[in-house]
């Protein structure tokens, strides 16, 4: 017959509520906060109940301010999130990550500096440039330094350094685009 599962604990501060649930972990409870905030599911776990408690009611003040800013959010307000949301919706771009991504590039540039000033500056030098892939320069350079009448022991050697250097760059690109997928 199996053991019951304790009922949980329930925090609230009667709007929104933390449910703290009782586990064993190998052979110690654990108190596991289960609460949904912005609309997905969070947990956190912690080895002490009053810790646990203590954290749940941080959160739930957390959460009732949000709440409350959200309450005072005024007409102008709306009426702007909802253009914002619209015109992001072209590049299928949340308003938070776009904000995010505002407030990114603006830090890293100089005050004296716009982000179309910046735009307006890549496009100028790096419009022209070619994108190839590190094997194609590698064989291209290969193919110039024969046509030069370079020994062959140079070539092996050079391919052989060259082609590390050209595995090594492209498990980064590799890598890179798996974090940005993620």
């Amino acid at each position: 017959m199996r053991a019951r599962k304790a009922a949980p604990i329930i925090i609230s501060n009667d709007q929104q509520e933390i449910k703290i649930y009782t586990t064993e972990n190998h052979g110690r409870p654990l108190y596991q906060l289960s609460y949904y905030r912005g609309g997905r599911r969070e947990r956190r776990s912690f080895a002490d109940l009053n810790e646990a408690k203590r954290e749940a009611r941080i959160i739930l003040g957390e959460m009732a301010r949000d709440s409350i800013q959200a309450e005072n959010v005024t007409a102008a307000e709306i009426e702007s999130y909802t253009v914002a949301r619209r015109i992001l919706a072209r590049v299928n771009t949340p308003v938070h990550v776009a904000a995010e991504a505002f407030v990114s590039a603006r830090e890293a540039l100089p005050a004296d500096v716009t982000m179309q000033d910046a735009i307006l500056y890549f496009n100028r030098f790096n419009r022209g440039v070619e994108r190839k892939q590190i094997n194609a320069i590698l064989d291209e350079y290969l193919a110039m330094r024969r046509a030069s009448n370079v020994s062959e022991h140079y070539l092996a050697a050079v391919h052989r350094h060259l082609s590390g250097f050209a595995s090594s760059a492209a498990w980064a690109r590799r890598t890179r685009c798996a974090r940005r997928r993620d």
